[in-house]
């Protein structure tokens, strides 16, 4: 009887150890997996770094949807004019008659047309306007570019800004700099219709707006690829 107690006596402190090293090991398994595997939530699904929050934010960035009705219309110029209207804003004086002469050329390569006046004589009409680059596609108006005679804007958002109240376009957010001319060149992109504004030159002379029809822009550089490739061989 003495003997067995001696023995339950002796065996306690071997149970004791076991336990213990079991609940260390456990503990130091439960700390390396912690340590080595990426935090989980969702149901096991795994959290997002910042590339991926990055990129969320950038696909969150707001898109324009306005349609090619909504394009700015400049000093009576707008997208989708016939040759005759665009004559028609310089009538009777010199610059409409060399105006109507060029218009009266037949169309060049792909049914594009070019047509580029500096209305001078026409100054109340085009007030701080130096040069009108109209440029047309089976005899439609689908990109022009106007020429400013100044302000010299501090940088290209003050004119984003100014542009776009006057004709009701989205706001800073929605245009795109051109990278290495952050302050100087940005651009929309609608649905319909993509405009670019620039600023530059001493008083800002250089300053214009460009204004396309992204669907008659697009169906004019399909004609020029296919032309392309019906030009090359096939090997």
């Amino acid at each position: 009887m003495i003997n067995m107690k001696l023995r339950i006596t002796r065996s306690r402190p071997s149970v004791i150890l076991t336990s213990a090293l079991s609940i260390i090991t456990i503990s130091i398994a439960c700390t390396y997996k912690s340590a080595g595997s990426p935090p989980l939530r969702n149901g096991g699904a795994e959290a997002q770094t910042p590339v991926q929050t990055s990129r969320a934010a950038t696909q969150e960035k707001p898109q324009c949807t306005l349609t090619l009705l909504a394009a700015p219309t400049i000093n009576g110029i707008k997208l989708g004019m016939s040759k005759q209207e665009i004559l028609s804003l310089f009538p009777g004086d010199k610059e409409g008659a060399d105006l109507r002469v060029r218009a009266s050329q037949p169309d060049g390569p792909f049914g594009m047309t070019s047509l580029s006046v500096a209305p001078v004589e026409s100054k109340d009409h085009f007030t701080g306007i130096s040069n009108v680059t109209f440029r047309l596609v089976n005899g439609r108006l689908y990109n022009f570019r106007i020429g400013y005679n100044g302000p010299a804007w501090p940088g290209i958002d003050k004119f984003v800004e100014k542009f776009g109240n006057d004709n009701s376009l989205p706001p800073a957010s929605h245009w795109e700099a051109y990278v290495g001319m952050d302050n100087q060149l940005k651009t929309l992109n609608c649905a319909g219709f993509s405009v670019q504004l620039f600023v530059g030159g001493q008083g800002g002379n250089l300053n214009y707006a460009d204004i396309t029809d992204v669907a008659a822009d697009k169906e004019l550089k399909d004609r020029r690829a296919k032309a392309r490739a019906q030009a090359s061989p096939t090997p």
